[in-house]
């Protein structure tokens, strides 16, 4: 999905800004569910709504690997809408004019 290709570094840039990361979960069920929420907190692009600091982070990360509760929020109803509209994006094609 954010595939470069050989587009120019400032697209690439351009693109990676805009768009929401790609749901760890599309890479394999194996990464579904609590390790996916965890990434996807940390790859927030509003830095009020990922973790304040490499330390939080990896230490939900142990909790992870430890079997213990994860402290990652899923993100607003809106938020993770919008990233489900993004993503599905390539599944279901963009709106095409009559």
């Amino acid at each position: 999905a954010h595939d470069g290709g050989n587009r120019p570094l400032s697209q690439v840039a351009r693109i990676l800004c805009r768009n929401p990361a790609p749901c760890l979960g599309s890479l394999g069920q194996e990464f579904a569910g609590e390790l996916e929420q965890v990434v996807a907190y940390a790859l927030e692009k509003d830095p009020h709504h990922r973790y304040a600091s490499a330390g939080a982070l990896g230490a939900n990360l142990r909790r992870y690997l430890n079997g213990e509760r994860i402290e990652a929020a899923s993100g607003s109803l809106r938020r993770r809408l919008s990233r489900f509209v993004a993503r599905s994006r390539d599944l279901f094609g963009r709106r095409q004019n009559p």
